[in-house]
């Protein structure tokens, strides 16, 4: 089973099972801190979560780094997109359905 991980007290952990349930064999979990593992193959991160190489080193599964939010400084740009199976989303939110600058998620995640 492959896992996304949604690191922000505040992002809807449900929304984010909802825009993921096309994919059954992929769980979504909320947690405090970055995980590591090969089973995870998303990050939804707020802006007080940075992510970069090291962090990355940790996940080689991940094709997907999220934020939920605008504003994308906390992530090292260079080190995710150097990594060619790696897709970044500026944002992933809950409710953006009818906003224009949503990302279709199914397209981002592909097929696990």
């Amino acid at each position: 089973m492959s896992r996304v991980v949604l690191i922000d007290e505040v992002g809807d952990v449900d929304a984010a099972r909802a825009a993921l349930a096309a994919h059954p064999d992929v769980t979504v979990q909320r947690a405090d801190t970055l995980p590591a593992g090969d089973d995870v193959v998303g990050l939804l991160v707020g802006t007080e979560v940075p992510v970069g190489a090291r962090e990355l080193a940790a996940l080689p599964a991940v094709r997907i780094v999220a934020a939920t939010a605008t504003g994308y400084d906390h992530l090292a740009l260079a080190e995710i997109q150097a990594r060619a199976q790696l897709r970044l989303l500026e944002r992933l939110r809950a409710g953006d359905a009818a906003d224009p600058e949503r990302h279709d998620v199914d397209a981002a995640l592909g097929r696990f």
